[in-house]
């Protein structure tokens, strides 16, 4: 039996641009209701923060503003809640043939406004039926009457260097920062440019004092940063009672480490969430040797702990894991992401309760719109009750994730199981044929055929 996951930290073999993310949006008939109203005008005052909100709310009802809520979120510098809404937007089959006519309408309401034009060029570089103009016709106009808008410089750094115009790219996102000098997607195209430029040491600078100035950080400039810097090392893990060794990046450049060390120190969130970076390929040496070198500040001490008990979980010390782990719930610790992983440490090692126990107390902290994490919590509580043989328990926690996402292809097998369990296999026979009509993996074919063809024929 599986369980659902879903990593902190995720892994990239190149190195990356920030790119534009963003779907397409479009506002519905009733344009003047209050709340698009407000929206409108939020948003081309470049007021993101309330109009993230405001878009969020209008979301639930007419879907497409999740994307533009996405946009905002960019902006401002959240970027899981970027993703979020990208999610929530990716779940709703929505009707955007109307989108070039609804930008139309209000390109010409909001003719001298530089945001508009900023939105436009978005479009325009993720979908080219949008606009019969180019994104970098958008972008300049939009900085041809408001130069002082980092987000279009930024966007257009990102043109230049997609069509190999590497010294344009750079001198734009230069101008960005020097406009908001805590613009972090500004900071790794910058760093995008000049590593294609052959310019590494300067690349990497530039990556450091994105994680020295800016409060927020996107996974890429972390990526980008992990790709330049590291080569391949061998490591030797012991979780889970086993003895393993794996190729992972480290850094072996030693005074290297200790420069990044004594720069990041000054940003202790972006200096522990680069070391977090590391432990997702499995690597404790230099996470390690950044947990050793500081004395986070109190508003970090859970996310240091946490980091820590990773890193005894993987060095198998499972007494540390245990005594780091329980007191991020005597601490009441509310960061539900990574309560889920820890979680997933303990259903690693078969210790159900616990994470049960930890699946529940994430599962109180979950964003009330994110439904991916709201799945993954209560479907792994259905899975550790099928691991403990408590299959009516099992049944109940499964059934509540299938209403959260019905197409979830774990929760379905999971529950095909529990009910070839209870003996109940003409419900199992349908989990299964359910599951085999989702997306799945070749060894989930293999366990779906196994239970299909030879255990309920």
């Amino acid at each position: 039996m599986k369980i659902n996951r879903f990593l902190n930290r995720t892994r990239l073999v190149s190195f990356p641009l920030i790119t534009c993310l963003f779907a397409l949006f479009c506002v519905s008939k009733a344009s003047g209701s209050e709340k698009e109203t407000s929206f409108w005008r939020l948003c081309l005052k470049g007021n993101y923060s309330a109009a993230a909100t405001v878009g969020t709310e209008l979301g639930a009802k007419i879907p497409p503003y999740y994307v533009l809520a996405a946009v905002c979120y960019q902006n401002m510098g959240d970027y899981y809640k970027e993703s979020l809404m990208q999610h929530q937007y990716s779940k709703c089959a929505v009707e955007i043939s109307k989108l070039a006519d609804i930008l139309d309408i209000q390109e010409k309401t909001n003719k001298d406004n530089s945001q508009i034009y900023f939105i436009r060029g978005v479009l325009a570089g993720m979908y080219s039926g949008s606009s019969s103009e180019t994104p970098r016709y958008y972008f300049e106009k939009s900085i041809k009457l408001d130069g002082k808008n980092p987000y279009p410089l930024n966007y257009l750094a990102m043109v230049d260097i997609a069509e190999g115009r590497f010294e344009d790219g750079a001198a734009n996102a230069e101008k960005a920062i020097e406009l908001k000098p805590d613009y972090a997607p500004a900071y790794v195209n910058l760093a995008g440019a000049y590593w294609r430029m052959e310019k590494k040491d300067s690349a990497v600078r530039v990556l450091i004092e994105c994680m020295q100035r800016c409060p927020s950080v996107p996974d890429k400039a972390y990526q980008s940063l992990v790709n330049i810097i590291s080569e391949e090392v061998i490591v030797t893990n012991y979780a889970n009672e086993q003895v393993y060794m794996l190729s992972a990046p480290g850094i072996t450049d030693y005074d290297l480490r200790s420069e990044i060390i004594d720069s990041l120190k000054k940003n202790p969130k972006n200096y522990l969430e680069l070391a977090e970076f590391y432990l997702g390929y499995e690597n404790t040496i230099d996470p390690s040797a950044f947990l050793n070198a500081i004395e986070p500040p109190a508003e970090l001490e859970n996310l240091y702990n946490y980091l820590r008990a990773r890193v005894c979980y993987l060095g198998g010390n499972n007494e540390g894991f245990d005594e780091l782990a329980g007191g991020l719930l005597r601490n009441r610790w509310d960061d539900y992401r990574r309560l889920l992983e820890i979680g997933n440490i303990y259903y690693e090692i078969g210790h159900w309760d616990d994470a049960v126990e930890f699946y529940e107390a994430g599962f109180k902290h979950v964003d009330p719109i994110d439904s991916w994490y709201k799945l993954k919590f209560v479907s792994n509580i259905g899975t550790c009750f099928l691991q403990k043989g408590e299959y009516e328990k099992a049944e109940e926690y499964m059934l509540k994730a299938l209403k959260l996402y019905p197409d979830d292809v774990m929760t379905l097998m999971n529950l095909g199981i529990v009910y070839y369990k209870l003996d109940d296999y003409e419900n199992s026979r349908k989990m299964f044929g359910k599951a085999s009509k989702c997306e799945t993996t070749s060894e989930q074919d293999e366990i779906i055929e196994r239970y299909l063809n030879e255990k309920l024929k």
